[in-house]
Parts: structure tokens; sequence; C-alpha cells
């Protein structure tokens, strides 16, 4: 079966590829805080990848000054890509992937491709096909990306927020599911379609889990539910708490929670008290990703419902655990 193509949000693999030179390039090895362009030719023997090569030997200029990097990768043998570069003689890596494995991994095969990587090498867009015009989306969208200037950091809690989980269209489904249901206000509802249950439970997995493992270097493998929370204006702030500090809870290690309609409230940031007084407002799909120890709050929302998405991850110790857990339940006749 295919791999489907990557799409926004989604973490492009690292790969290691010779260029002309003989040197071995990884993907990673060029992220250096910017946007990264990574164009996939499926061939170097018709017009139309050639058009492209000379499109974005045109483009670099431009890419370099907005601090963009730019990967090509060619369908093709060593030998093939080292001539075609001693032909254009292209200022950026043109790298051979012989049997097309990199490209199979991106899920575009056979198929000419750029995709736009933001800073942490996850997908920003994708484009498809027309080699006239495929150029300078990607350059446009490379360039229009958005930048952080530097700046000095004030005391924060070691948390990760991670942008472009879940699409719009997605969030706004979940929402319109959630409200229809008659569970009473500021519960977290559990996402009973099963449909929509495995995709969003599959989606979080693949966007979130590697994420954890990079930045805290911890290997989550397992997502414990979906929840759909509905905060309504209040001039009270619910209780705050911690996710793993009861009996059936502490197998969690991380706790993740999504923004749905960062336009539907006003209030309603997150923080973590024990860190300080910094305040987190997500975007809509935007998720922030904590260790389920800390102490989180939630200022009231002022006006509106804040929706979110609620998800807790654990690793294969804390399967043990929460096996243990449902087997002391059972043997007490408590719930599993």
């Amino acid at each position: 079966m295919a791999t489907p193509a990557l799409t926004r949000g989604d973490r492009a693999p690292n790969f290691q590829l010779y260029d002309p030179h003989g040197t071995l390039i990884s993907l990673y090895s060029r992220a250096l805080g910017g946007p990264l362009v990574v164009v996939f030719l499926p061939t170097l023997d018709e017009p139309a990848p050639l058009t492209v090569l000379d499109g974005l030997q045109a483009a670099w200029p431009e890419l370099a000054a907005a601090g963009a990097e730019l990967f090509c990768v060619a369908t093709a043998s060593e030998d093939a890509v080292a001539a075609r570069a001693s032909l254009q003689k292209p200022d950026f890596p043109l790298v051979a992937d012989p049997g097309g494995e990199t490209a199979s991994r991106y899920g575009v095969a056979g198929r000419l491709t750029a995709f736009v990587l933001d800073s942490r090498q996850r997908v920003l867009a994708r484009f498809d096909g027309d080699a006239v015009t495929l150029v300078s989306r990607a350059v446009a969208s490379a360039c229009g990306s958005p930048r952080t200037e530097p700046y000095k950091a004030r005391p924060h809690a070691p948390v990760l927020r991670v942008p472009n989980i879940l699409d719009p269209d997605i969030c706004a489904g979940l929402v319109a599911a959630a409200a229809a249901d008659p569970e009473q206000p500021n519960a977290l509802i559990p996402l009973q379609d099963a449909a929509q249950l495995n995709q969003t439970a599959e989606t979080i997995g693949r966007r979130v889990l590697p994420e954890i493992r990079r930045a805290f270097q911890a290997a989550m493998s397992r997502v414990e539910g979906v929840w759909i929370g509905a905060q309504e204006s209040s001039p009270e702030p619910p209780e705050p708490h911690r996710q793993n500090d009861s009996r059936a809870t502490r197998f969690r290690r991380f706790s993740m929670e999504l923004e749905l309609d960062d336009g539907s409230f006003e209030g309603g940031e997150i923080c973590f008290p024990e860190y300080g007084g910094a305040l987190y407002r997500l975007r809509t799909g935007e998720a922030i990703v904590y260790s389920s120890g800390l102490l989180r709050a939630v200022l009231p929302v002022r006006t509106g419902v804040r929706w979110s998405l609620v998800s807790h991850f654990y690793d294969e110790e804390g399967e043990r655990v929460r096996q243990e857990i449902r087997r002391e339940a059972m043997s007490s006749g408590g719930a599993a």
C-alpha cells in the first residue's frame, strides 16, 4: 500500500542522500531555523523537471534572502545527478534518490512535488504538478511564512506548543458534534463517533508524539482517549489540577490541550502557576503539550465558549501501570 502524501502539520522525515560531489547530506543538517523547501523530481530525463531546476536556480537568491534553505531530490542515479549538476550548476543541494525510496516516504513517488517546511521541519504547504507554477507557489509560501524575531525570554513553564495539528474544518466538525451533545456545561465530553475518534486519534498520534520525542527525549507510544471540553463564561475559573494525581490516572506521562475555535471566546488563557505568570493563548488547531504532573490552571472565560480538545499520552511503562490499575479495580469489584 502506497504511503499517503504528507500534508500540512506532518513532520517531514529526515533523509541522507549523496550530492554530485559524493558528499552525504542530511535534510535536518540544513535546518537552521528558517523555512525549508524540498522539491522532488521524478526524473531528470524530461522537460518538466528541468524547467523546475531552472526556476529554482533563478529563485534561489530570493529564498536565501528570506533565510530559507532549498533541497532538490531527484529520482535518478548518482551519475545522472552529477551529470545534470555539471550542466546546470545549481547553488543549492541536488541529491540522488536512485530507487525513489525517499520520495516514497514522503508519499510522492513518481510525482513532481514541492514541500515547504517550517522551522521545525513540519509541512506548511505542498504543491503538486504544474512545472510552470510549482516554483513560484513554493517560493511565495516559503518567503511568506511567519518569522520569529529574537526576544528576551521571560520565565515560562516547560511546555511545548505545536501548531497545525488539526485543520480548521476538522476543528469545526468536532465543535459541531460536541455542541449537539446534551451534556452539562463545562464538562469533558468523550468523542463518541467511531470514525471521528479514529481519525482524530490517528492524526494526534502522528503529529504530536514525534514532537514529544524530539523536544523531551520521551518515547510516548499510546494515546488515551479524546475529549471535547466546553468552558463557558463565568467569573470563577475551573479548579487548578494535575492530570495524573489520582490512582486511576497515574499512568499518564504527558497531556495535551488543543484549541478548536480561537475566535469563539475571550479570556480562558492557560497557565502553569508553579512556573510563573506566563499565559498561553492558542490558535485554532494548535496544541499545548505538558507533563501530566504539572499544575494546570485556566483563567475565566469572559465571553463566549472556549472549545478545546483534551488527550493524554503514555509509554509502555505507563501501559504496565494502567493494566495494574485495571487489575486492582477488578479485584476490588470496581470498574476497570
